[in-house]
């Protein structure tokens, strides 16, 4: 398959105790017509799984003082899995 592309990402962050809690909003466009879903995965685990008609997710997540988070998409089809490249993204 395909990777998918990124269309647009951005982020915010609530600062809490010990780091802040990141609310990771994407969406992106996909050139598989036999696509079965997508991964959404983050600091390479899979965060979420969607359906092939997906086009955007919003993930929230804690991230700790000092550390990052990494997400990318990832398309799956009978032929296999094909990935967006990475964005990584902190609470400073």
């Amino acid at each position: 398959p395909s990777a998918p592309a990124w269309q647009t990402w951005n982020y915010s962050c609530a600062f809490a105790s010990g780091g802040s809690t990141l609310t990771f909003v994407m969406t992106w466009t996909d050139r598989n017509p036999n696509r079965s879903g997508f991964n959404i995965l983050r600091n390479e685990e899979i965060a979420a799984s969607l359906p092939a008609e997906a086009a955007a997710y919003t993930d929230v997540a804690f991230v700790a003082s000092g550390q990052s988070l990494t997400y990318v998409i990832e398309v799956v089809n009978g032929s296999g899995k094909a990935r967006s490249s990475a964005v990584t993204v902190s609470c400073q």
